[in-house]
């Protein structure tokens, strides 16, 4: 899936300094900014007003549902379907179908999660506009980094950028795709 990136892109020396200038911006009125980091930053999804990922209740969802199926299978299977009894013992003997019910709800679940995230994240993108800019090359190793999309409402060129710069942006840049 490719989203191609046009805006303003912006370094910065620090973790803080990143996580402030992106408090400064939301609390500008800016809704399309991105931080890109080598590592978490703590309160950045807060700064950004980012809302919770539905991944967790999607394969809450599924597992559930793969953990009854399961379940509803064997004993339709043994119960219903083929019943034999053997040495007495009740059609529903469920302590027997746990390891089946236990493994096929974490292989789903496992399944649900990678491919729910690849699809919340849009992946696989194998093109990004803002790997054209050299120094961006940095934001895996110990570049901080902001981004500001030219969708943004209220997006200016010049306005955004002396912002930026006076946020301690360094090596401000403007990224066309």
């Amino acid at each position: 899936m490719f989203k191609p990136f046009t805006g303003l892109l912006a370094e910065f020396k620090s973790p803080a300094s990143v996580l402030a200038a992106a408090k400064a911006l939301t609390k500008a009125g800016y809704t399309t900014v991105d931080a890109h980091s080598p590592f978490p930053i703590h309160g950045m999804d807060k700064a950004l007003k980012l809302k919770d990922s539905p991944l967790g209740w999607v394969v809450v969802i599924v597992g559930t549902l793969a953990f009854f199926g399961a379940f509803a299978f064997q004993y339709w299977a043994n119960g219903v379907a083929y019943p034999v009894n053997v040495s007495g013992k009740p059609l529903l003997s469920y302590p027997s179908y746990i390891c089946i019910t236990y493994g096929f709800m974490t292989i789903v679940a496992s399944i649900t999660a990678a491919t729910t995230m690849f699809a919340l994240n849009g992946l696989p993108q194998l093109y990004y506009s803002l790997f054209k800019v050299g120094r961006f090359a940095k934001f895996s190793t110990d570049g901080f980094f902001i981004s500001v999309s030219e969708t943004d409402s209220k997006f200016d060129k010049e306005k955004t950028a002396q912002l930026l710069t006076e946020l301690q942006g360094e090596h401000v840049v403007y990224v066309e795709d």
